[in-house]
């Protein structure tokens, strides 16, 4: 048993949060409380929890020659993740985002825009270099804050040597039908798989229906996040579902990005399914009780604490792995 390898393709933005006690209407101007800026972007989350989960993490992003990107691949460096294989454009801009967060008496809400700058002009020719490489990987992660054609060609090269691909849908555009016949894994939330299926969850029992529909689709596994209701996952012959580990919860902002990338460093590393959606339940309700997108992902430790001291279901000798402690 060993470290798994992970390649993550996707987007990486800076991100800038203002925080206050209500969203401003159309028109309207309203005092914040406080203002940070974070590393961000969905397929940098999901390195950055592979990585501090415990897997040996590749990254390929497309960003500008700006101060952003530089100061972005600064930080993924020194988490440990290999940032060679980054295209830089020197004629567009590194993503950004703008997360509002409204905190409430019941709870924070959040708005996100992102302008996704380089990342959206990714052309298949500029990754052809992964066909030779790509599968060494024991899992590769896409989302949907890169082009189509991007993902449409990772896809492709992982497919043919086998290796696993996770497909996060967000934010929610149509997927195209050769994607989805390439992909081994899709993590839609509820609001993505309403809008891939056309059915309103609003129960496990509805979550489960729609899992079917989007297996149907292509992908082997489906993977629906439900917010405080936990996860569903269908695998083609039965539905598992993962409770969510309550917590007080601050900021929601990387939290699903944060149960995928440890969901897939432990499938991964060899983690049976049941006990990788605890995992990245535990992962997900540390990130939330903080603030910021990377600043709040947890490492191996912290994900392993949350897990004995609710006495959850794992895989000690897969802990011991992605510790450290062997591999």
């Amino acid at each position: 048993m060993r470290k798994p390898r992970i390649l993550v393709v996707g987007s990486v933005n800076m991100d800038y949060t203002f925080a206050g006690g209500r969203f401003p209407a159309e028109g309207e101007t309203v005092m914040g409380d406080s203002f940070s800026t974070a590393a961000g972007g969905k397929g940098a989350n999901q390195a950055c929890q592979a990585v501090r989960a415990g897997a040996l993490v590749d990254f390929v992003g497309r960003t500008g020659a700006d101060l952003n990107g530089a100061e972005l691949m600064k930080g993924l460096n020194a988490m440990g993740i290999d940032t060679s294989m980054v295209i830089t454009d020197p004629e567009d801009t590194t993503g950004c985002a703008l997360i509002e967060l409204e905190k409430r008496p019941d709870g924070t809400r959040n708005r996100i825009m992102v302008v996704p700058g380089a990342q959206m002009h990714f052309r298949a020719e500029e990754l052809e270099f992964l066909r030779g490489r790509i599968g060494q990987y024991d899992m590769v992660l896409l989302q949907l804050e890169i082009n189509s054609e991007a993902n449409a060609a990772v896809a492709q090269m992982a497919n043919e040597m086998g290796v696993p691909v996770m497909l996060n849908p967000a934010p929610y555009s149509e997927i195209e039908r050769n994607i989805l016949e390439k992909i081994s894994y899709i993590s839609p939330n509820e609001h993505e798989a309403a809008e891939m299926t056309g059915i309103t969850i609003t129960d496990l029992k509805t979550a489960g229906e729609a899992a079917r529909v989007i297996s149907a689709m292509g992908p082997e596994n489906v993977l629906i996040t439900l917010g405080e209701n936990g996860a569903v996952f269908f695998d083609g012959n039965e539905i598992i579902h993962c409770g969510c580990v309550k917590t007080e919860a601050v900021d929601p902002t990387a939290a699903g990005d944060s149960f995928v990338g440890a969901f897939c460093t432990a499938v991964s590393a060899g983690m049976e399914v049941r006990n990788a959606l605890t995992f990245a339940s535990h992962a997900a309700s540390i990130t939330v009780s903080g603030y910021g997108a990377q600043p709040s992902i947890p490492d191996i430790g912290r994900i392993a604490e949350s897990i004995r001291k609710h006495s959850s279901d794992t895989d000690e000798e897969v802990l011991t792995v992605l510790s450290g402690g062997a591999g």
